[in-house]
Order: C-alpha cells, then structure tokens, then sequence
C-alpha cells in the first residue's frame, strides 16, 4: 500500500477548524484522520494549566477560551470529565485543569475564564523541540498576583517604569519573568519549554 501523502515534515490536528487554519495556512481536511494534516512546519506545545486552590475538585470555571497573537478564533477548552457518577447523574466532581494547543514560536497568549478563574495555578509548556509564549490572563479580584517558581521561589515582577506608572514589558530572556497591571487586573508572564511556575 502506498502513502497518500509524503511529506518531509509535518503534523496531524484534531478536528478543530479555528485552531487549525489560525496556526498553519497549509493544514487540510482530512475526513479518514478526523482531523488536518499540515504540511508547513511551526513549533507548537500544549500549554497546561491547572487550578491549586481548594476547590479545585468542584469549582466550575470552564470554558476557558485561549487565543493567540490577537486573533477572533478561540480555542473553547472544557475541564475533564467527572470521576464519578451518583445514581443516574455524574457526581460534579472534575479536576480543574486545561490542556491548550499553541504556538511556541515567541507567541502571545490570551487566557479568559468565564467562570470565577482560581487564585492559584500551576503551569506547564510542553514542546517536543523547544519555544515559548508569553501568556495573558485577567482576574476578577483587586489584588496583587505574583509568580512562583517550581520550587516556591517567587519570581520578581520587571521594574517599575515611572513614565507609563506601571511594571515595565517583559524582555522575555527568562521563564517566569512576570508583571501585574493593577488596573486592569491582568496579570502577564513568560513561559518557556519545560519550565513550571
């Protein structure tokens, strides 16, 4: 039997056409594969982020809605099925966490709950050859939110600029650099393959 398809270089999407057709002008339907086939090469990772607050168990803040490099399409991610049922019903008990598919290649990404978001995360990128992201993501509280690292170090935010009165850009040279914006609520950070925070 022969290949279809030979390609040098190349990977395989689910069947999410937002997400496929924003990360690769070259990805095509394939109906047998339930999903596309892209031809053209970007780096992509599954960023993964999980609730570390009490009720992670039961608290409901999906859907999240993950965008990158302001673009419309969403990537609409749901927590993972509940591990019980009582009776004729599941038991609402779900771990709050979220696997995201994004490009590694210096992207911005964009986090949005639209649930109560946790007050404390731990996240994760993972890439077979490397990248990284730098994510965004808004709280419903007036509070100040810091970045720790794998081991419970906390991660300094980037200086403060006296000109814009806010923590200066990230300069993304390292994993966890970080700042807050007060006003907005939003909290930014830099992420690299492999690293935790």
């Amino acid at each position: 039997m022969k290949p279809t398809v030979s390609l040098p270089s190349f990977y395989l999407l689910p069947n999410n056409p937002s997400v496929a057709e924003t990360l690769s002008d070259s990805c095509m339907k394939k109906v047998n594969y339930g999903g596309y086939l892209c031809a053209s090469y970007k780096k992509l990772g599954i960023l993964m982020f999980e609730s570390l607050d009490d009720d992670k168990m039961d608290r409901s803040m999906q859907p999240v809605y993950v965008t990158q490099n302001g673009q419309k399409e969403k990537n609409k991610l749901n927590s993972y099925m509940d591990k019980c049922w009582d009776g004729f019903y599941t038991c609402q008990i779900r771990l709050s966490r979220f696997p995201a598919l994004v490009m590694t290649d210096d992207s911005t990404t964009e986090i949005k709950f639209t649930g109560s978001p946790a007050q404390h995360y731990r996240f994760k990128l993972e890439t077979p050859d490397g990248g990284n992201t730098q994510v965004g993501m808004y709280y419903s509280n007036a509070k100040t939110y810091g970045v720790y690292d794998n081991k419970g170090t906390y991660i300094p935010m980037t200086t403060y600029d006296p000109k814009t009165k806010v923590a200066s850009p990230l300069t993304k040279t390292k994993c966890g650099e970080n700042r807050y914006l007060p006003l907005q609520n939003r909290l930014e950070f830099y992420i690299t393959s492999g690293c935790v925070l």
